[in-house]
């Protein structure tokens, strides 16, 4: 079954379908996002996609704020995979968070840090020595979504 991209506020009974997470930088990183649905789809990929980019500006205003939060924590929860990209340039702090909490619950993780981001040898050297059974660490984006395409 040929699904879409689901995006906040946006919900949808996804019905079990194979799903994968876009998780990674947002605030401060390019918009990478469309680059990982074009490359997932060439590589196969047919089920959902979860992305937390807006198609609009996002607002800090408490509503939006945690509607934003809420409509994330439902949809890394519900993902097959959760993929994630941490572009140079971009904080991640919340991405950092995420990694580590759904690492440690044992949710399948594929994972690429690019040169420039900070801790990005901690990282990898974590993800690979401890989460190894459900976390990959890769170099490209392009790679990342093989990868995912593969483990979804």
């Amino acid at each position: 079954m040929d699904t879409g991209v689901l995006v906040p506020p946006a919900r949808q009974d996804t019905g079990g379908t194979s799903s994968i997470f876009l998780g990674g930088s947002i605030t401060g990183a390019r918009d990478w996002q469309p680059e990982a649905v074009r490359l997932l789809r060439a590589h196969g990929f047919t089920g959902w996609i979860f992305n937390p980019r807006r198609d609009v500006s996002f607002s800090e205003e408490p509503g939006i704020w945690q509607e934003q939060v809420d409509w994330e924590r439902e949809y890394l929860k519900k993902a097959t995979v959760i993929l994630f990209w941490l572009p140079a340039g971009a904080d991640a702090l919340t991405s950092r968070w995420e990694m580590a909490e759904f690492a440690a619950k044992g949710k399948i993780l594929v994972v690429g840090i690019e040169e420039g981001v900070a801790r990005k040898k901690y990282m990898e050297y974590v993800l690979r020595n401890e989460y190894r059974s459900n976390a990959i660490v890769c170099s490209s984006l392009e790679e990342v979504c093989a990868i995912a395409v593969r483990k979804a």
